[in-house]
């Protein structure tokens, strides 16, 4: 009997709880006001899933495509603390180096003692942005490097440095023009040559690349009543570029983040990327469960995961988030063009879909079951078992889906942004019968479920105690 090893059935369920994903990102993106997204989700080492919804621009309605390009915003801070450790790498600086030993504009002001780490982990606690809010306005051009240090000298601290955690743009942009000083080569030529080339990204640069402005998608304003989704136009970020100006691809990205993992050494040894993802500070000191804050990295524990990465919210109207599991490989990149998009809340439903596809199907104490309530030894379900039920059923005023995820049947709501949260349970009586293993018992724990079949053994209508529903795609009213 051949051994089939345990990451591989762990992918192979990953694999087949993919077509669901697909279903439930589609009904997401069509219960959201999201102008347009990209979606890419990587393991076993490769890109398994990457779809593009909506439009690039809803004034032109030109769809998105998994080719156009998206401002990151935050996760630049990502690419710029891999530089600083690479120059650390090359003995070129030292993390524990006053910023103003390389910044000479700073010596004798009174940040002149912050270190590199103070500003790569936001303990320096300067000052946020260059204080102007027609920038986050797209209403005055980004600043310059002048601009950045005119204001870390005018305006220097808000808190003592190290004193807590104090997310600043501004200490990021110092950080650009320090790679950008000690390289000899600028910011923007050594991030390219260092990181994009290296890894080979076709579609990733750290500012507006004014030769592809038509692979640029255009960024909205939240659906507010005053100017509900107004298209906003393109802009440099020129000293921001650091902390805010990357553009890339939701592909592009989960390649970036892969390189990330332990063994992985094309960008940082092993040791740097310990150092960058260990997140000594907090967000909140009194929450343990808070996300915490590393060197350009921010870290949180989800569902008995590590997830590590980072959001964005770019000025233009775009909202992104990639993670990485560092021990099961698992990376999920969501990209949108319009404010309020649920890009975080995307990314943990498609990790809680994927970590619930994962999940042996036969534990006793698994995903969606209650054993205290209905003792039940669970059997792995096959693909013809599963397509023979799962599905998108409809009634006249809602919607459920019996989702096929690695072995398992489950019951879950699209109406909900987490899918895992409350699904429920199937396991196959005959064909004409499913059995609820797992639901609340306010819900329906315990009862059956009564399918009936058209001749061709396509699912007619499926009955949940009290509610009638039918396949969504042969939908006509609620006829029986």
């Amino acid at each position: 009997m051949n051994h089939v090893p345990a990451q591989d059935i762990t992918t192979a369920r990953m694999d087949a709880s993919l077509n669901y994903i697909r279903i439930w990102l589609q009904s997401q993106f069509d219960r959201h006001a999201i102008p347009g997204m990209q979606i890419a989700v990587h393991f076993g080492g490769s890109v398994r899933l990457s779809e593009a919804y909506g439009v690039t621009n809803l004034d032109t309605e030109e769809p998105v495509t998994r080719g156009h390009l998206f401002r990151i915003a935050s996760q630049s801070k990502t690419f710029t603390a891999v530089a600083v450790l690479q120059l650390a790498e090359r003995n070129l600086l030292h993390l524990d180096d006053p910023i103003s030993s390389h910044i000479c504009e700073l010596v004798g002001s009174n940040v002149a003692s912050v270190t590199v780490r103070d500003l790569l982990n936001h303990t320096a606690g300067i000052v946020r942005d260059v204080p102007n809010a027609a920038i986050d306005q797209v209403l005055a051009p980004t600043p310059d490097e002048n601009q950045v240090l005119k204001t870390v000298i005018e305006h220097g601290f808000v808190f003592p440095p190290n004193a807590t955690l104090k997310y600043s743009n501004v200490g990021y942009s110092l950080l650009g023009i320090l790679v950008g000083r000690i390289s000899s080569v600028g910011y923007n030529s050594f991030v390219k040559e260092n990181i994009v080339e290296v890894l080979g990204l076709k579609n990733t640069g750290p500012d507006l690349d004014l030769d592809r402005v038509s692979d640029f998608v255009h960024g909205h304003a939240g659906p507010h009543a005053r100017s509900p989704q107004a298209v906003l136009p393109l802009m440099t970020s020129r000293a921001n570029a650091s902390c805010g100006g990357f553009y890339s691809t939701a592909e592009d990205l989960a390649a970036y983040y892969a390189a990330h993992l332990m063994g992985d050494e094309r960008l940082l040894n092993d040791d740097s990327k310990r150092l960058q993802q260990h997140a000594a500070w907090s967000s909140n000191s009194d929450d343990q469960a808070a996300a915490r804050y590393g060197l350009g990295m921010a870290r949180e524990n989800f569902r008995g995961h590590t997830l590590l990465g980072h959001s964005g919210g770019h000025p233009a109207g775009q909202v992104s988030e990639t993670v990485f599991d560092p021990d099961t490989g698992l990376i999920v990149s969501v990209l949108a063009n319009g404010f309020g998009s649920p890009v975080g809340e995307l990314v943990r439903g498609v990790l809680s879909l994927l970590y619930a596809g994962a999940a042996d199907p036969t534990d006793p104490a698994g995903v969606g079951l209650v054993p205290r309530v209905i003792p039940t030894q669970p059997l792995e379900l096959s693909a013809d078992e599963l397509s023979r039920f799962a599905g998108q059923y409809v009634d006249p005023i809602d919607e459920y889906h019996l989702a096929a995820l690695g072995g398992k049947l489950l019951g879950i709501s699209p109406d909900a942004l987490d899918p895992i949260a409350s699904a429920e349970r199937y396991e196959v009586v005959s064909a004409g019968e499913l059995r609820n293993v797992g639901a609340s018992v306010f819900a329906s724990a315990g009862e059956s479920v009564t399918v009936v079949r058209n001749a061709d053994d396509s699912v007619r209508r499926i009955q949940f105690g009290r509610s009638i529903m039918w396949p969504a795609e042969r939908y006509e009213g609620p006829s029986l």
